[in-house]
């Protein structure tokens, strides 16, 4: 079975970089493991993606992940409460 993992992060989050979540995807793909990141997604389409349209990837990426990383900080907690601070 191919190992595959969704990272999740929150977006324009101090304590993870954009530079540092991919430096992490880039440390699993090269351990041999298939990456699902927003951004990397965005990219290959070259362009933002709708709100629809994340949500969709996003379904996906949840169902046919082995393994969801979560990069955790204060942002995605908050985020994750729907506080807006």
């Amino acid at each position: 079975m191919e190992r595959r993992v969704l990272i999740s992060y929150a977006a324009d989050d101090p304590d993870w970089t954009p530079e540092q979540v991919e430096a992490v995807a880039s440390a699993i793909e090269q351990a041999g493991i298939r990456v699902h990141l927003d951004r990397w997604h965005q990219r290959d389409r070259k362009r933002r993606l709708s709100l629809a349209e994340w949500q969709t990837w996003m379904d996906a990426s949840i169902d046919g992940a082995t393994h969801i990383l979560c990069l955790v900080s204060t942002r995605y907690r908050a985020l994750w409460a729907r506080d807006p601070a």
